[in-house]
């Protein structure tokens, strides 16, 4: 089971990073007063989403 849960946290590690660097892309350096290398990967999630909205 811990395999399991380790293998999980490295893939939403992974994917945390790519979405922090397409919020980079944008311009998005902080989102509600934090910076986006600070948020884990559903708050970071949840900002690319916001700002995808906010862009169309």
């Amino acid at each position: 089971m811990a395999l399991l849960y380790h293998a999980v946290n490295l893939s939403n590690d992974s994917k945390k990073q790519a979405i922090i660097q397409e919020l980079l892309k944008l311009g998005v350096t902080e989102f509600k007063g934090r910076k986006v290398d600070e948020l884990d990967f559903y708050e970071a999630k949840h900002a690319l989403s916001i700002e995808r909205v906010k862009r169309s």
